[in-house]
């Protein structure tokens, strides 16, 4: 996302958080680590985490619902167009494994 559209995810974040001062070298930051979020997905990561968050996000937590947000969108539209899913990221396929390896302890008794 350019600069301007980081500035309204930024605007809605701290609309929320009033309390919250940015320093110019936060908000720079910011500008830095939100580069490759789509603004679509970083406004729903926005309201996200307004509705569900009680402290104003770093960067690292933003990015998770951010990628994750993107990944919905993808999905949606996706779905909408009769196109396959997303291919899924190694941080899916991991919880997956581990999903598995947990289900098949339990039906094999830990064994």
């Amino acid at each position: 996302m350019t600069a301007d559209d980081a500035d309204k995810v930024l605007a809605n974040l701290y609309a929320a958080w009033p309390g919250s001062k940015p320093s110019a070298a936060t908000v720079f930051a910011w500008y830095d680590h939100l580069a490759d979020i789509p603004l679509e997905a970083g406004m729903e990561a926005a309201k996200r985490i307004v509705a569900g968050d009680r402290w104003f996000p770093p960067v690292a937590r933003f990015r998770e619902v951010a990628l994750a947000a993107r990944r919905d969108l993808e999905s949606q539209n996706a779905r909408k167009r009769g196109l396959p899913e997303p291919p899924l990221t190694d941080a899916d396929r991991e919880r997956n494994r581990a999903a598995l390896r947990a289900l098949r302890s339990q039906l094999t008794g830990g064994a």
